[in-house]
């Protein structure tokens, strides 16, 4: 089993997905980057970050593939890129109930929730252990 971890050029991948759609403007100025881990060739996980916004951007890991440090590793390069940007608030949005594995993901991490909802299904996170 070979596993890879990668960054992912969002701009070709947008346009390869979307040919018909113009690319969000912070697409192109490499303020969003991505990563994804492959096993075997197939992608199995992928997380982005914006540099801008300093959001966590979609943290994503395959059924059967969670509890192997896949999502840790994903989430370590966004946050060491954003860090290396000189990003001052580290933020992402997780799932409320009922999805607590998300949240005992995010704050075993060190992410803490600032009470703060989007909408009824969303709270923020922010990263608050330096």
């Amino acid at each position: 089993m070979q596993v890879e971890y990668r960054e992912v050029p969002m701009l070709a991948r947008w346009q390869h997905s979307n040919p018909h759609r113009p690319a969000p403007p912070d697409l192109g100025s490499g303020q969003i980057r991505s990563w994804e881990c492959r096993i075997d060739s197939s992608t199995v996980g992928h997380c982005s970050g914006n540099a801008r916004t300093g959001q966590v951007l979609g943290l994503m890991v395959e059924h059967g593939h969670e509890g192997k440090g896949i999502g840790t590793q994903l989430l370590s390069l966004v946050v060491s890129w954003l860090r290396a940007e000189q990003v001052k608030r580290l933020w992402l949005e997780a799932p409320l109930s009922p999805q607590p594995r998300a949240r005992r993901f995010y704050q075993s991490r060190g992410w803490v929730s600032t009470g703060r909802r989007v909408g009824t299904e969303m709270e923020i996170f922010e990263l608050r252990n330096e």
